[in-house]
């Protein structure tokens, strides 16, 4: 399985060069550019390529004026699928959070999630 890791990446390192973009050399100091989950999102693309899309920024955005609207409701008018709603907002926040900090950092990188002005 490593081999076809291996080998998969080094193919996909031909293809682009997404791997050069990230100035992050350790996230969190325990995924280096050479650890195993970081080279799984980049090979994927399920997070460089999805997080560093526009609509993915949107779709946050969305999320961001959903969240707010459910705190007006539940402030005046709490309904029952208030909590559900909360837990999948939640839910998604928290995977926006660890797909970036894995693959930018937290805040040591010149592009970690932390120093960037939108996060």
């Amino acid at each position: 399985m490593e081999a076809t890791l291996q080998a998969l990446y080094a193919t996909q390192m031909k293809q682009t060069s997404r791997y050069e973009k990230l100035s992050c050399a350790e996230s969190l100091f325990v995924f280096t550019k050479d650890n195993l989950v970081r080279k799984l999102y980049l090979i994927n693309a399920s997070c460089f390529r999805v997080v560093s899309h526009k609509i993915f920024d949107n779709l946050i955005i969305f999320v961001i004026i959903i969240s707010s609207l459910n705190l007006v409701v539940d402030t005046y008018q709490p309904l029952s699928f208030q909590q559900d709603l909360d837990y999948i907002v939640n839910s998604i926040f928290i995977s926006e959070l660890s797909f970036k900090v894995i693959l930018y950092g937290l805040c040591v990188s010149q592009d970690s999630y932390l120093r960037d002005s939108w996060n």
